[in-house]
């Protein structure tokens, strides 16, 4: 299926991976959107960001982090506005 999710130009947004930023777009958009700029992720970079650990892997650790059924991803998306509410009570 083609979800932004799956592709080379969506990136998860640190906190939350149901919503990351479209490279493409320049916007950010949820996971399970769809656009014609569609073009399947490949994991062939040197660093893959693994959203289930929050840290960075090496090449060599994708085989690993996929057989445990984690997300992986070519970049992460930090949102320097991004702000975490704690609400008491």
């Amino acid at each position: 299926m083609k979800r932004c999710c799956s592709c080379r130009s969506w990136i998860p947004h640190f906190h939350h991976d149901f919503i990351g930023f479209c490279v493409e777009k320049e916007e950010l958009v949820f996971e399970d959107h769809t656009c014609a700029s569609f073009e399947l992720k490949k994991l062939d970079k040197e660093l893959i960001w693994c959203s289930v650990c929050k840290c960075e892997i090496s090449a060599e650790e994708v085989e690993h982090h996929k057989s445990k059924g984690h997300r992986l991803f070519l970049a992460v998306f930090l949102d320097k506005e991004y702000r975490e509410e704690i609400y008491e009570g």
